[in-house]
């Protein structure tokens, strides 16, 4: 299977480095000079092309800015229905409305990577079905290249998307935010599900060091995911009895567990996903319908911020 990457800045050049390694690399298209010339010394020349119109391919990856993703895809929709869009995949209600009435879209995949994290799996395999609460913690500095969305539109997808894989749809949320000319750089939220269960999302831009952390409670315990070291430890409080002969009440010992894994890049294990799904041996884990959903919840959070209050979703 030979993929075409159209976008090449940081994503993009990750995307091609592994379907070269993959030896499913057909091209690139970029039409910036700076990243042209980028991509000539790191030895993608060969690969280099102007236009979509120049490439016939078995699929597609779209890593361009968000602002640009509708007509880049209605573009190579119609050339192929196999394509990795990259996240955020569409701005707004409108354009996804717009391309699922329009469009084939049942072979697109949609780049929520951290789906493809070993450690996301495994916390989903353990403990999903006990969760009362989670609180997702995803920080960094602000991103020179992004200039199109704010960090809960870029990052914030990621854990939304997270939370319903963990705990399902929620019902309300109420959020806060840091502003910078009119870009949202720090945001929160507070989501509230009908069976009483909780979950908080915390994404910055303020920070120095990136963390990228889910906090899972539950009845029998808590787990701390941390998706950047694919590390899961979890604490669990035991009841013990006292002795017959006294009269002290029952105490409690802590225990702790580290879940070790093999480690592994999830944009490594999207894109073979993406491979399969073109060779026709899978269906999209994350389809654009799914996208949707998150992003419904995206546009809801912001509805909150701005009115200073709850709402319901």
């Amino acid at each position: 299977m030979k993929i075409t990457v159209v976008g090449c800045g940081n994503m993009g050049t990750n995307h091609a480095r592994i379907l070269r390694d993959l030896d499913s690399l057909e091209a690139i298209v970029e039409q910036s000079p700076t990243r042209r010339k980028r991509l000539h010394e790191l030895g993608y020349g060969k690969f280099l092309r102007s236009s979509i119109e120049e490439t016939e391919s078995h699929g597609y990856v779209i890593a361009t800015p968000s602002a640009s993703h509708r007509k880049i895809l209605e573009k190579t929709l119609q050339k192929t229905n196999f394509i990795l869009l990259e996240k955020p995949a569409l701005l707004n209600e409108k354009e996804y409305k717009s391309i699922l009435e329009n469009f084939d879209t049942s072979k697109i995949c949609v780049g929520h990577i951290e789906r493809f994290n070993p450690a996301v799996e495994k916390a989903k395999e353990d403990f999903s079905s006990s969760i009362s609460r989670c609180e997702f913690f995803r920080y960094s500095s602000r991103p020179k290249q992004i200039k199109d969305v704010g960090v809960w539109k870029d990052l914030g997808v990621h854990d939304v998307d997270l939370m319903i894989h963990f705990m399902g749809i929620p019902e309300s949320v109420a959020c806060h935010a840091v502003m910078d000319n009119n870009i949202d750089i720090s945001f929160h939220a507070n989501f509230g599900f009908s069976d009483g269960k909780s979950a908080a999302v915390n994404v910055s831009w303020l920070s120095t060091a990136k963390r990228r952390e889910v906090q899972i409670y539950g009845l029998d315990g808590e787990a701390n995911v941390d998706l950047l070291k694919q590390k899961i430890s979890f604490l669990s409080e035991h009841q013990q009895s006292s002795k017959p002969d006294n009269h002290f009440s029952p105490t409690v010992s802590q225990s702790k567990m580290i879940y070790d894994m093999a480690r592994a890049e999830p944009l490594r294990r999207e894109i073979e996903h993406f491979l399969r799904v073109v060779k026709g041996e899978e269906k999209p884990l994350i389809s654009l319908e799914h996208a949707q959903l998150v992003e419904s919840i995206i546009s809801k959070s912001y509805q909150s911020f701005r009115l200073g209050k709850r709402i319901e979703i």
